[in-house]
Order: C-alpha cells, then structure tokens, then sequence
C-alpha cells in the first residue's frame, strides 16, 4: 500500500527507532496489526483509517528506497556534537532527544485516534537553514505524497457524504412510516366512527 500521510512520522507510528532494521520494524508492525485490525475494532471508520495509516508506514519503511527517502524529507539533520554534550530540541511536532555519546534519537510515541485531528504545516529541513540542492527525485516523491493526500481526503470526505445521504434517507424512510401509521390509524377510527352512526340510525329505525 501507498503511503498516505503528510507530515506524520512512520517511525513514531510503529513505535521504533529511526535506527530499527528491518525485522524490528516487521514485528512492530505484526504486533500493531493485531491489535488495530478493523475486525477487531467493530469495523469502525476510525479503526479502518487507523490500518491504513499503519499499513503506509510498513510500506514505506519496509521498502529501502522509499525510507531513504522519507528520512531525507521527513527527518532533521543530526546534529553534531562532537563534546558529547546533553541537549534536546523540537522538530516539527515530534521531540528529539540526544544522550551522551551514543546520540540515540528516538521518536515521542505516536498518540493513536489523533492522526487527522492534529494535521499541521509541514516543516521539513530547516531547522538549521533550508537545505539546498535537492535531487528532482525527492521533489517527484514529495509530489506524489501531496497528490496521495489530497485524494485520501477527497475519498474520506466523499464516504462522509455518502454517509449522510444514506442517514438522511433513512430518516425520511422513517418519517414516512410514521405518517402512514397515522394515515391508517385515523383511517380506523373514521370507520369506527362511520360503524357506529349506522349502528345509532338502524336502533332508531327499529324503535319507529
């Protein structure tokens, strides 16, 4: 599947490292799979969007050219820090951290229910000044993802107007049962009524 998020970090979605390989990054994804599968949580719109997101993560860092070149679009530079200093800074919506001289960087934890509540400018590799020449091949990807957005929202909002179409038929649908109803109720006691007039004028006939 391909991926359909903007400005969403894959790694923070399965919940690994940017330095995972690639059967951490499988058993996360088996794991995360498992547990946000749609059957298992009622066939929701929200679990279905949910699959999807964690599917494009897989696909893309599963696949070696297509995490190149997330990481070069979607990641800040390492900084250097060649006295081993403690330090932290923010990226982006996602917080870094950097710990003596290992320099592990890891990812916040993805905040699952909030992918498309939260979605923000994107801001992508100028933390420490724009960088300059980029390959027309990252351009094309970057391209292709914002044209993968626009039709994941376009299909999104499309099922919700279909949504609403088939919801306010069905109010209608009810609305018309219920006026039946009473069409027919009065019917009956038009009848009622009409039964006991001649039922009151054949009396009165039998008494003359």
């Amino acid at each position: 599947m391909a991926p359909l998020s903007c400005s969403i970090d894959y790694y923070a979605v399965l919940g690994v490292p940017y330095t995972a390989d690639e059967a951490t990054i499988k058993a996360a994804y088996r794991r995360l799979a498992h547990l946000k599968h749609p059957d298992k949580n009622g066939d929701s719109p929200e679990s279905t969007e949910e699959f999807q997101l964690l599917q494009s993560a897989y696909a893309t860092l599963a696949d070696r050219k297509q995490r190149r070149r997330f990481d070069r679009q979607y990641l800040p530079p390492q900084p250097r820090n060649p006295y081993n200093y403690q330090w932290h800074f923010t990226f982006s919506h996602q917080i870094f951290t950097v710990t003596g001289p290992s320099q592990t960087i890891s990812p916040q934890p993805y905040r699952w229910g909030s992918a498309y509540s939260r979605r923000e400018t994107r801001q992508t590799n100028d933390h420490n000044g724009m960088r300059q020449g980029d390959s027309s091949q990252d351009k094309k990807f970057t391209d292709m993802e914002e044209v993968r957005c626009r039709a994941h929202e376009i299909k999104r909002v499309a099922k919700d107007r279909v949504r609403a179409e088939r919801d306010r038929k069905d109010m209608l649908q009810a609305d018309l049962e219920e006026r039946r109803e009473r069409v027919e109720e009065m019917r009956r006691a038009r009848q009622e009524m009409d039964d006991r007039r001649r039922e009151l004028e054949q009396r009165l006939a039998a008494r003359k």
